[in-house]
């Protein structure tokens, strides 16, 4: 996008603001930002940021596990706009009576989304340590999901909530914003 997507705005809201509030809705007592380097913009919220620098989004999982002090951490990227109260309580729901360290969605193409999902916080901040402190190379997020117990959930276990389809649309690029943009308008 060559600018800061949290602060795109859909409607009159930015795309961090809808994120939070959808947080919010579902309780959440501590919310954090994890950011890669310090800003001022973000001056309005809790604010972390990456310990280990450019290693993109495991780095970010990583700083938001190391900074919760809860035995569940809920992440999400603030540049899926569409994502819903409703499904991070099915999510949520998924969590209770298990015992694998992470759910995570499955879109309906089949790709695995490991930044609207959730974490056990101790187990899965062991593991993605030792792969940080490691591998040079960071492996990819959905790599890092397929080594730790993860629940996996199946797009038709979701797809009746209201917008399903559009949870995972991710704003990476001008065209994908006015995507988003013309489907906020429709709804």
């Amino acid at each position: 996008m060559k600018r800061d997507k949290a602060f795109l705005e859909l409607g009159s809201k930015t795309l961090l603001a809808l994120s939070v509030e959808t947080l919010q809705q579902i309780n959440s007592e501590n919310i954090s930002i994890v950011i890669a380097e310090n800003s001022d913009k973000f001056q309005d919220y809790c604010v972390i940021t990456d310990i280990y620098k450019n290693r993109g989004t495991l780095g970010g999982i990583h700083s938001a596990l190391t900074n919760c002090d809860e035995e569940f951490a809920l992440v999400i990227a603030c540049d899926y706009p569409f994502i819903s109260a409703e499904l991070l309580n099915f999510l949520l729901k998924n969590v209770e009576n298990n015992d694998e360290d992470c759910v995570a969605p499955i879109q309906s193409d089949g790709i695995i989304q490991p930044l609207c999902a959730i974490y056990r916080t101790e187990n899965c901040l062991k593991i993605l340590t030792a792969i940080l402190e490691e591998f040079d190379e960071t492996p990819s997020a959905r790599d890092f999901l397929k080594r730790i117990d993860t629940k996996f959930i199946e797009f038709k276990e979701f797809q009746h909530l209201e917008n399903a389809e559009n949870f995972f649309l991710n704003i990476n690029t001008p065209e994908e914003f006015e995507k988003a943009v013309a489907i906020h308008n429709e709804r």
